[in-house]
């Protein structure tokens, strides 16, 4: 599909949600990309697969709202992203710490 986010045997609620959106080709590629970025930074605070999939749906929809066909602004998308995690989560916002190594 993009980037990270490819199609296995099941696919994730979150990038089935993205996938269904009435976005056309170049907007999703622009949202998949604003996804896979935000998760990458925030992935390492949820644990186990119900807790991941909840965050990564929270994390689609946000970005989801803001986006539309016109939408070329990966910047944006990933603003509104950060935002709603932080915000629904508790997360820092200077990114410390959100991929534990």
């Amino acid at each position: 599909m993009w980037g990270g986010m490819t199609l296995g045997a099941r696919m994730s609620k979150a990038i089935s949600l993205i996938a269904g959106s009435s976005l056309d080709s170049p907007a999703l590629k622009f949202v998949g990309e604003a996804f896979d970025s935000v998760w990458r930074k925030v992935a390492g605070h949820f644990q186990g697969p119900s807790e991941k999939e909840a965050a990564r749906l929270i994390l689609a929809s946000a970005i989801l709202a803001v986006a539309t066909n016109q939408t070329r602004d990966v910047g944006l998308l990933k603003q509104a992203g950060l935002r709603a995690m932080r915000l629904k989560y508790n997360l820092p916002s200077d990114g410390k710490n959100a991929h534990p190594k």
